[in-house]
């Protein structure tokens, strides 16, 4: 699923990008809270990233799974590096994030997600009047 999600971004398939979210959802980066209430919300945010990875460079990013927890009531965590690659195929770098995840109707949905370390420093910055929570 997470391989699915960054190469649907990659594409620019930003509707396939979020169709393993659910809404309204959270997304915790550089403290701040932001909140998604509907999936066009976190597309035009998907956006301004995707601009942020071309001009970085990044072709295409590669999910690393370092750790799932084990599944309480359906809910669980997954642990995921992003290597970020140039078009040679070189790293460029990386971003830590942690999925906080749903098994629903034998799919897995994402409910909410913290960065822990990215990559473009701009994306911190990106402006997100949509029911931003600071």
């Amino acid at each position: 699923m997470m391989q699915a999600k960054i190469d649907a971004l990659c594409a620019g398939d930003l509707v396939e990008a979020v169709s393993f979210c659910d809404f309204p959802m959270t997304v915790w980066l550089a403290e701040r809270e932001l909140r998604f209430v509907r999936p066009s919300d976190m597309i035009g945010f998907l956006q301004d990233v995707q601009q942020l990875r071309h001009s970085a460079g990044i072709t295409s990013s590669e999910a690393e799974i370092l750790s799932i927890e084990i599944p309480r009531r359906g809910l669980f965590r997954v642990w995921v590096r992003w290597l970020h690659k140039d078009a040679a195929g070189a790293l460029l770098d990386h971003a830590d994030m942690i999925y906080h995840c749903r098994e629903s109707r034998k799919r897995l949905r994402v409910e909410a997600a913290e960065v822990l370390k990215f990559s473009l420093p701009g994306v911190a910055g990106i402006p997100v009047p949509r029911r931003q929570i600071i």
